[in-house]
């Protein structure tokens, strides 16, 4: 895209000597996507705004074929993507799972659970990045296992990461933090 490549026929400077491929139209990202891998043979493929069911395809399909995957998808933070349909299958999907009468939970009101969520497959993305501030960050550096833990209610590792300007320069900061 334009924000990530640079504006109009003039690439960004960080893109150095790799290709890129302006996407014509934003209904045509996903064939765009595709033509790239199947016609240019790329190590690596960065993808804006990730955002249809057509595009999160492509994206599956991409990344199944071995090939380097750095992408965006609009979203608050975790919880929006899982709470988004179309975004859904690039943290593995979900699927209802029917629990037997041991491993049925207990609700607030004391009657069985038999019934849960988990995660249906892999996800496209080993890695993902919160932006929460222009400053800040949070890292989660295995999804498969953050989506299955957020989803059995589990405590779960997160790295924050966050920068502040000091009179001798800026500093970096991490901390590892339970969900």
């Amino acid at each position: 895209s334009n924000e990530i490549g640079g504006d109009g026929d003039a690439t960004h400077d960080c893109i150095g000597r790799a290709r890129r491929m302006q996407v014509t139209s934003r209904e045509d990202q996903h064939g765009t996507m595709l033509e790239a891998v199947q016609n240019h043979n790329p190590q690596i493929i960065i993808i804006d705004e990730i955002g249809t069911g057509k595009e999160v395809s492509a994206a599956k399909t991409i990344a199944q074929r071995g090939i380097g995957l750095v992408g965006t998808a609009h979203g608050f933070d975790l919880d929006s993507l899982l709470k988004n349909p179309e975004l859904i299958p690039l943290l593995g999907g979900l699927q209802d799972v029917i629990l037997g009468d041991k491993e049925a939970g207990k609700g607030i009101d004391g009657t069985k659970i038999k019934m849960k969520k988990e995660r249906k497959g892999a996800p496209t993305f080993p890695v993902l990045i919160e932006i929460v501030s222009k400053n800040e960050i949070i890292l989660h550096r295995d999804v498969g296992q953050t989506v299955d833990k957020k989803l059995g209610g589990v405590p779960f590792q997160i790295e924050r990461r966050w920068s502040v300007q000091t009179n001798s320069g800026k500093k970096m900061f991490a901390k590892f933090e339970s969900s």
